[in-house]
């Protein structure tokens, strides 16, 4: 495996721990400390200060993504894609981005950046390929900075 595939495995594996650190938590809570002090009582303190600790260190970055996030909401204003067969029968989707661009005199022009590639059905997202499949549904738009202002609960 590259180092490439390492790197992006290790991101994506990171991202979903940080994204489902409260239903982690709350299960955590609910089910695995309880379960740790009625068995082994001695390590159910550990559990609960590492848990703890964790806490305090998923909630800091928990909240750094969110700054951060704010601070390129300023200049990505929209991020959509779209998704589309089109008449020669090919999977195409198209990825919207509206900026807002800095321009030397001190002033801000609003940009819109595509960018079209063909996928194929295997690439599409199941919940798309179901759609196709159930009604012959051939387009679909994701608001993407949408979505992940939900994510962040912003």
């Amino acid at each position: 495996m590259s180092l490439t595939a390492i790197i992006v495995i290790t991101i994506i594996g990171t991202s979903l721990f940080v994204a489902f650190w409260p239903v982690i938590l709350d299960w955590s809570r609910d089910s695995l400390l309880p379960w740790l002090r009625a068995n082994y009582p001695q390590v159910a303190e550990l559990a609960t200060k590492a848990l703890s600790r964790m806490d305090d260190v998923i909630s800091a970055v928990r909240k750094s993504i969110a700054e951060a996030w704010q601070n390129f909401r300023s200049v990505l204003l929209k991020l959509a894609i779209y998704i589309e067969k089109n008449t020669e029968g090919k999977w195409v989707r198209r990825v919207v981005s509206t900026v807002r661009k800095a321009l030397d005199n001190g002033q801000t022009k609003l940009m819109e950046i595509t960018s079209t590639k063909e996928v194929d059905w295997s690439e599409l997202p199941s919940e798309i390929r179901e759609r196709y499949m159930k009604n012959g549904q051939r387009t679909c738009m994701v608001d993407v900075s949408k979505e992940r202002e939900a994510e962040l609960a912003i």
